[in-house]
């Protein structure tokens, strides 16, 4: 029977701060250990699968002081062996981040030097992601200025503005600047935003209650 192997590299950070985590140890689904990061934060482990058919395993990172997390997988009938880059955020007892994975898209090859260079495009996303959560706690805003760019926002997602002075049409009724949203409506009212092109006298759409 053919044995498939994956070769599965990548970091593991903290969920907030985005920190290498060292020590965090590696195990498959049936608490068999395969590895561990360094000081870096960067792991590389194997996985053998010998099933016929799609490729299905389970990996489990654990470090004390932080929330355990589990990433299942389940791929199809790939031949051979197989490359993946995946980074891991781990929750801190005391923090209120949750923990994720994110796969890198780029080139495929192992390596602390590929893993860190893939890394700034996770770290952009969830800095952000994190700037954002903060920004929002206390509070039904609905434009934000994050690091220098405009943002409106709903209690299910955002647009990136091209200003914070971008005409936003509401309700196909009213007209008004990007940055006086917040004096006008409630995050939590808002039913869908949208871009608009080919309209001269808006940029965004949002519908409310």
């Amino acid at each position: 029977m053919e044995q498939r192997i994956i070769h599965l590299s990548g970091l593991v950070v903290d969920s907030r701060t985005l920190q290498p985590i060292d020590s965090v140890i590696i195990s498959d689904e049936n608490g068999n250990r395969l590895g561990a990061t360094d000081k870096a934060g960067y792991y590389e482990v194997k996985i053998k699968n010998i099933d016929k058919g799609s490729i299905k395993f389970q990996i489990e990172l654990k470090k004390d002081g932080f929330v355990s997390f589990r990433q299942r997988e389940n791929w199809g009938d790939l031949k051979g062996d197989t490359r993946l880059v995946l980074y891991f955020g781990l929750k801190s007892s005391v923090s209120d981040v949750a923990g994720f994975s994110e796969f890198y898209s780029g080139k495929l090859n192992n390596g602390y030097k590929n893993v860190l260079e893939g890394f700034s495009e996770v770290k952009n996303k969830k800095s952000f992601e994190n700037a954002l959560k903060a920004a929002k706690e206390n509070n039904e805003n609905v434009f934000f200025n994050i690091a220098g760019m405009a943002f409106i926002v709903s209690d299910t997602g955002w647009i990136k503005l091209y200003s914070e002075t971008d005409a936003i049409s509401i309700n196909g009724k009213k007209i008004v600047k990007a940055n006086m949203l917040n004096n006008i409506l409630k995050r939590s009212s808002i039913k869908k935003m949208t871009p608009v092109n080919g309209n001269n006298q808006y940029n965004f759409y949002i519908e409310a209650n």
